[in-house]
């Protein structure tokens, strides 16, 4: 499995099914019985890729801490909003300032992108972490490279403001 790829985007067309992903599908993968649904459900969606032989657990979790670290840091540069309001009823949801986090599995970049791209274009904030100094293995040579490695998408309501660009979207084991 190659980690190198290309960063340039084609102009797909958008796909039709992927935008009108029925909410019940929304809520059937993301909203189940294992993600108890509150009044407060702002939810913060970890993206991450699935094709990178090299992301081990550790590494992963070092990925998705970058990924709400970046959120976190997003959210200092929102104005006054539902997701500003969203993201503080997303903190108020534990005395300990985090909300629902739910982390879905990727393909690959062209994926990551491609979700948070269309996500964004429905109104959500949304980010791509690239860890610029992510390890890439090459025989017994390790390169420190810049890769795209996971990414978010939060909603100030999971159930009145679906994420259908998350739908297809499998939870991550």
């Amino acid at each position: 499995m190659s980690l190198f790829f290309s960063t340039k985007h084609d102009d797909r067309p958008a796909k039709a099914a992927y935008y009108t992903a029925a909410v019940e599908k929304m809520t059937k993968s993301h909203a189940n019985e294992d993600v108890p649904m509150t009044d407060d459900d702002a939810t913060l969606y970890i993206l991450m890729r699935s094709d990178m032989d090299s992301m081990n657990a550790g590494k992963g979790m070092a990925q998705a801490a970058h990924a709400a670290n970046h959120f976190a840091a997003d959210v200092e540069h929102w104005s006054v909003s539902d997701n500003r309001e969203g993201y503080l009823a997303w903190c108020n949801q534990t005395f300990q300032n985090f909300g629902t986090t739910i982390v879905l599995i990727v393909s690959g970049e062209d994926q990551l992108r491609y979700v948070t791209d269309a996500a964004r274009e429905m109104g959500f904030p949304t980010g791509v972490v690239t860890d610029p100094t992510y390890p890439v293995r090459d025989g017994a040579v390790t390169h420190l490279l810049p890769v795209a490695t996971c990414g978010y998408v939060f909603t100030p309501s999971r159930t009145e403001t679906p994420v259908r660009a998350l739908a297809d979207l499998a939870l991550h084991p």
